[in-house]
């Protein structure tokens, strides 16, 4: 009993890095102007065989009241439905952050994973790192 390899052995979670489905990317939504607002573009994610896997248009309009909070909506092509993640800001030495907020979990987040139920931060999508998965 209880020899080499016996004993129950925990599956791996799915990790941030290998992650098949579409992520947004706040970050890069900067870098392209799309985070101004009143801004509108598309994203693509490309699929593993070529061609484009989802197709999205992007909106980034203000609060409904005025308040200093942006949305990010994301128009799915098809009948997939609209997702809505607010865009916070925090004060950085070089201008401004942005970041999403977790529709969840309300944490700030760079990331966000495109789970069954919308976008969720990393936490709540159940994902993990690769290096938090490696031996000591």
């Amino acid at each position: 009993m209880g020899g080499y390899g016996s004993g129950r052995h925990r599956r791996a979670k799915p990790t941030v890095e290998g992650f098949e489905g579409p992520v947004l990317d706040v970050d890069k939504l900067a870098r392209q102007g799309l985070v101004g607002p009143d801004t509108s573009g598309t994203l693509t994610w490309p699929a593993p065989g070529g061609g484009y896997l989802v197709k999205a248009g992007v909106y980034v309009g203000p609060d409904c009241n005025g308040g200093e909070y942006r949305y990010l909506t994301v128009v799915w092509a098809g009948d997939e439905g609209d997702d809505v993640i607010r865009l916070v800001s925090t004060q950085a030495h070089y201008g401004r952050r942005w970041w999403f907020q977790c529709g969840s979990c309300d944490r700030r987040a760079a990331l966000m994973f495109q789970v069954k139920g919308g976008f969720a931060c990393w936490r709540c999508a159940g994902l993990t790192f690769r290096s938090c998965q490696r031996a000591h």
